[in-house]
């Protein structure tokens, strides 16, 4: 056949499509609507023909056979295998990256399962179609199972990260006493008190002092206790430098121990 493509009506080319092999060496023939191609399958399976190729076309009234569209709807596209192959490794990638994220970790577990099937259904497809993308394929295949075991990270870090709020905002039952009014020498402010856990468990406190001038807080401190035994009580002492007058204190929050020993802000 010639490279210039038919023209329409009598004799024109079919459309392209599987034909059986015009050569003979194969099942079916790949013909592109110009041209036969070295895409040829045998059995259901594509591969490539490095022999060369055959110079006749099918006549216009040549029509695939059925096994022939049959293997073209079980190969697919291979741009879609392709589009596949791109999902499974971008979005494993993104599984894996925040995989140890506490909370994260959940959408990165299923971004990882999506990836891996992704990955295998592009890698059953260029069984028949080739095309590119392969290693992105397997790249994905690789890398979801890898995010997937980080999960086990990013689980146990929400975990920790739940227990530690708890602790901060639930400091349990206690008894608090403030020895009022605060002792104030010259410009040095302190206020006392003692803490008493009321919890059948060790707990730990964090306060928070305010020291006022008239009605504006002038500073805040915070006081951090030890763990203080069940139904046992703890002393504790708050010191302030204020330059304002008529000084009043006050403790105005308790709460468990910062999370993490974070500083105080």
């Amino acid at each position: 056949m010639t490279d210039s493509k038919p023209s329409s009506g009598p004799g024109a080319a079919p459309p392209a499509g599987w034909y059986d092999d015009p050569h003979g060496r194969f099942e079916f023939r790949y013909y592109n609507g110009e041209r036969w191609t070295a895409d040829v399958s045998n059995g259901g399976v594509r591969t490539i023909d490095h022999t060369g190729q055959p110079v006749v076309r099918p006549t216009r009234h040549a029509q695939p056979t059925a096994a022939a569209t049959a293997t073209t709807t079980a190969a697919g596209d291979p741009r879609r295998s392709r589009r596949f192959a791109l999902t499974s490794f971008w979005v494993a990638l993104g599984s894996l990256l925040v995989a140890w994220v506490p909370f994260l970790f959940v959408g990165a577990a299923g971004g990882a399962v999506v990836a891996g099937v992704f990955g295998l259904l592009a890698l059953r497809a260029m069984r028949h179609t080739g095309g590119h993308g392969r290693r992105f394929a397997v790249a994905g295949v690789v890398i979801a199972p890898l995010a997937l075991a980080l999960c086990v990270v990013g689980a146990l870090l929400t975990v920790k990260v739940v227990r530690e709020v708890e602790r901060f905002t639930q400091p349990g039952r206690y008894a608090l006493v403030q020895n009022l009014p605060c002792s104030v020498s010259g410009t040095t402010v302190t206020l006392t008190g003692t803490i008493r856990n009321l919890e059948n468990d060790p707990r730990e406190y964090s306060l928070t002092v305010d020291f006022l001038s008239g009605s504006s807080v002038e500073k805040k401190v915070t006081v951090d206790i030890d763990p203080v035994a069940p139904q046992f009580e703890s002393g504790w002492i708050s010191t302030a430098f204020v330059t304002g007058s008529n000084i009043t204190c006050r403790v105005s929050n308790v709460t468990g121990p910062r999370p993490f020993d974070l500083p105080t802000p």
